[in-house]
């Protein structure tokens, strides 16, 4: 597919505008004027019952983000661990996130309740029967063991609980899911190299290797050659490439010529280059966004997140690109689980089922799982899509 400058620019998402509706190094005035006036979004009924009996697939969630303040606590008192909220209500209102830095300090305080194999057996458990109810098909897992082993627990133990979890619930449910470990951006070279080597033991369950975590400076030139040998050893790559980052087209531009990410998480700042674009659709590559910050929170900021990364999908969309749908981090973003961020997505950017279909299309076709079982659930949806069509 061509690109013209035009064609490219004509809904353009601009990097001061997204810089200023996150309230990343910007004031809030620009939000207010940015967010005040975004309707409350909601699907006709058919349209919801259309998403939710849909068959489906999440290639972006973190595992440790599928915690919601409630399980939080019950898990604190399983293990007697300290959790810095009175309550899960008091939890759950400061969950109010105005930016990158922000969620990640609510991601970790729901980090620190898991302690046990048992532990990481009944979140992973708990959001594959979630995902299930949801018709999804397949999920891919990512999971951050530098998080972990930083609270001295052992490789072994989160990834016995997690893995146990999968093989049960594919057992008993037929849901399939792979594993994706992330290395944290911001965390020491040596700590990932650690976590490197136990992949690698458990290389037969974990399908491929990720960035997450504070984007720094220069980021994917210092993953450059753990990455390079990740890829001879076999993995699949992708990197978070996070909303109005600094220097966030330069991320974008060196994890796919650098890096040679087979995805990209989020990445919606793509759009302010042309060449990128083009090369993104040459490698049909795939993006992962994730339109999961509460839609009806009172906060400015992060009803412009919704906004503007609605916005993004679409006009990724409108080009062409191979973007998906997924959660991030449900437990923590309101619980918002795949059916509920596709209605809202399609209501607020006025999406049609040819448009959700295509969106579900592309996550089965950039699963990384063998032709044939990729097939198999294409062929799913397309008899999914005729039998609707019918009706």
């Amino acid at each position: 597919m061509s690109l013209s400058k035009q064609s490219i620019l004509a809904r353009p998402i601009s990097r001061r505008r997204f810089l200023h509706g996150a309230g990343i190094g910007a004031g809030m005035g620009a939000t207010t004027l940015m967010t005040g006036h975004i309707p409350a979004a909601s699907a006709d009924d058919a349209l919801s019952s259309f998403i939710a009996e849909m068959p489906k697939a999440e290639l972006h969630v973190h595992i440790e983000g599928t915690v919601d303040p409630t399980e939080a606590f019950r898990l604190a008192r399983r293990n007697g661990s300290p959790i810095p909220y009175e309550s899960a209500k008091a939890f759950e209102e400061a969950l109010n996130f105005t930016s990158l830095e922000s969620f990640l300090k609510g991601f970790h305080d729901t980090i620190a309740v898991l302690q046990t194999e048992e532990d990481f057996y009944d979140v992973t458990s708990s959001f594959l029967k979630r995902s299930h109810e949801e018709n999804v098909l397949h999920v891919d897992i990512k999971f951050d063991p530098q998080a972990h082993a930083r609270r001295g627990i052992s490789f072994d133990t989160f990834f016995n609980g997690i893995r146990q979890a999968q093989a049960d619930r594919e057992k008993e449910l037929g849901i399939t899911s792979q594993l994706i470990m992330c290395f944290q951006r911001d965390a020491s070279l040596e700590s990932a190299e650690d976590a490197f080597t136990a992949a690698l033991k458990y290389q037969e369950h974990i399908v491929g290797i990720g960035l997450d975590n504070t984007e720094i400076l220069n980021f994917p030139a210092k993953f450059a050659d753990i990455f390079g040998r990740a890829r001879e050893a076999g993995f699949k790559l992708t990197s978070h490439c996070d909303l109005g980052q600094p220097n966030g087209v330069e991320h974008i531009r060196a994890c796919i010529e650098d890096l040679k990410v087979d995805r990209l998480d989020h990445g919606y700042n793509i759009l302010e280059d042309e060449r990128l674009v083009q090369l993104a659709l040459d490698k049909s590559l795939c993006f992962t966004a994730c339109p999961t910050s509460a839609f009806n929170t009172p906060d400015p900021a992060e009803r412009f997140y919704f906004s503007a990364v609605s916005k993004a999908v679409r006009d990724m969309l409108a080009l062409g690109l191979r973007v998906t749908i997924n959660t991030d981090d449900p437990g923590v973003m309101g619980n918002r689980y795949l059916n509920q961020v596709f209605i809202d997505t399609a209501s607020h950017m006025d999406l049609n089922r040819n448009d959700i279909l295509t969106l579900t299309r592309n996550a089965f076709q950039s699963l990384w799982i063998p032709d044939e079982r990729k097939q198999h659930y294409l062929a799913k949806l397309l008899a999914y899509e005729q039998a609707v069509s019918q009706s």
